[in-house]
């Protein structure tokens, strides 16, 4: 969101400054809480030490607004305030999270909305207070981004144009801490699934192609103390360094499948200096897009050995039999005495009935 052009050119560059500083903070991975920390207070800063800001998120599932960052509230009312239900009537945030727009108190001891906490705001001083939803992309009300002042007080235009500003950021940090819990949730459920596998499964991330996930199978069918999670599979698994391209089109999209794959493993499971395996290679997705390769695979190796040796012996005993046909059966029969006059004289003999009834 840009500030409109009769900010203040020095105060639209602090502003534009402190966007940026929490916007990198949320880029490098920060904490929520110390993003939305850094938010307030650089709020507080731009009105000069005369408000206090408070930062609640939405806890949609129980109806209420929980504590997100307040560093120069008074804990005891932070505390007294974690919780709040979203309502018509719930002070300034309940009813900005409820109704979804700002709601201004400019005296807490006369505004109708903080009949049920207007003891609590005179204990600590407060007394005004105006709240602004903390919106997603999509509309979805996240939280409440409020602004409390000692003596009673209506926001100016430009005030509410920086608490727009500063409540997009906070917006823009909750919904990066939303994605990376469901993405963490959904690693972890992909771990479980992957370990329960019946079958040997490695979850393989970007293009160099690094061991993310694997189970005790995978681990079983490839030589012991190879594989580490972080390390490509190149280094971890050099002979199979071939199938590079091979990962290079999963990850692109495409799902690749083998049979009887031949892997140059020379260890004690090898079979002349090899090992073999079912596999298929399929692109994983992260909104929409292929992030990552996931390998099924069953070793082979036994089952290629039996039958190797099973071919073998049907030579042996085709070998075997073809020599003994030659030893009982000679090249070239012998002649048969007769047998040159008698073919000749067929035709006649049959003409004269010789040989019929």
């Amino acid at each position: 969101m840009a500030l409109s052009s009769s900010t203040d050119p020095g105060v639209a560059g602090s502003l534009l400054s402190a966007q940026r500083d929490v916007l990198a903070m949320i880029a490098e991975g920060a904490r929520l809480r110390l993003v939305l920390a850094a938010l307030a207070r650089s709020m507080e800063a731009h009105a000069g030490g005369e408000a206090l800001v408070s930062i609640l998120l939405a806890d949609p599932d129980r109806g209420v607004l929980r504590h997100g960052a307040a560093p120069n509230l008074p804990a005891a009312y932070n505390d007294a305030i974690d919780g709040i239900a979203i309502g018509p009537d719930a002070g300034s945030c309940g009813t900005a999270a409820h109704r979804g727009e700002p709601v201004i108190a400019r005296d807490i001891r006369t505004d109708p909305l903080w009949a049920g906490f207007r003891a609590l705001a005179e204990e600590h001083r407060l007394r005004a207070c105006w709240s602004t939803p903390i919106r997603s992309a999509a509309g979805e009300v996240l939280g409440t981004f409020a602004i409390y002042h000692r003596e009673p007080h209506v926001p100016a235009a430009g005030e509410v144009e920086v608490v727009e500003l500063m409540a997009r950021c906070a917006a823009i940090a909750v919904e990066r801490d939303r994605t990376g819990r469901l993405l963490a949730r959904d690693r972890d459920t992909l771990a479980q699934m992957i370990e329960q596998a019946p079958m040997a499964v490695a979850v393989l991330h970007g293009p160099r192609h690094e061991f993310r996930h694997y189970n005790a199978r995978y681990l079983d069918i490839v030589p012991s103390g190879r594989v580490e999670r972080g390390r490509p599979v190149v280094e971890c698994l050099p002979e199979a360094a071939r199938l590079i391209p091979v990962l290079d089109r999963a990850l692109a999209g495409e799902t690749v499948s083998f049979s009887e794959l031949e892997i140059p493993f020379a260890d004690e499971r090898s079979d002349g200096g090899s090992r073999y395996y079912d596999v298929v290679y399929s692109p994983l997705r992260e909104g929409g897009a292929p992030v990552g390769v996931l390998a099924i695979a069953t070793e082979v190796t036994e089952a290629v050995r039996v039958r190797a040796a099973l071919e073998d012996r049907l030579r042996e005993e085709r070998a075997v039999a073809e020599g003994l046909q030659r030893a009982l059966l000679p090249e070239h029969l012998p002649p048969l005495p007769g047998i040159e006059t008698a073919v000749p004289d067929a035709p006649a003999a049959a003409a004269a009935g010789v040989g019929g009834d």
